[in-house]
């Protein structure tokens, strides 16, 4: 059983967050509703900075944020996640939109963007 099947490693807490606008009478979608759909989501959340060259004088900075969840966790590229919080502290302020969702045989991963 690996760490994030047992929920050891899942200190961070979030809510899962999804769109819940209905499409018009031209079959456009409505301005985004994001409401709560998941609460207190048991994950842990890390980030990566690497700096990457785009010119002789310049770099950027590149931020690799990542969530690890359950299995069973009912989340898509099309929800975000709201605050990240540790025993009530903000780990990192939502909303955090999701870029990819990455199915292993004992967790999922989320490639998070930060927004806003």
């Amino acid at each position: 059983m690996s760490l994030a099947a047992s929920r050891v490693a899942l200190t961070h807490r979030t809510t899962i967050e999804r769109d819940t606008a209905s499409v018009d009478d031209w079959g456009q979608p409505g301005s985004p509703a994001w409401e709560g759909f998941l609460f207190d989501v048991p994950c842990y959340v890390t980030t990566q900075a690497e700096r990457e060259p785009v010119s002789v004088d310049r770099t950027i900075v590149v931020e690799d944020l990542r969530a690890i969840i359950e299995l069973d966790t009912d989340v898509t590229e099309r929800d975000r996640l709201g605050d990240v919080v540790c025993r009530g502290d903000t780990l990192y302020e939502g909303p955090l939109g999701i870029e990819a969702v990455l199915r292993y045989p004992t967790h999922k991963e989320l490639m998070l963007r930060r927004i806003g």
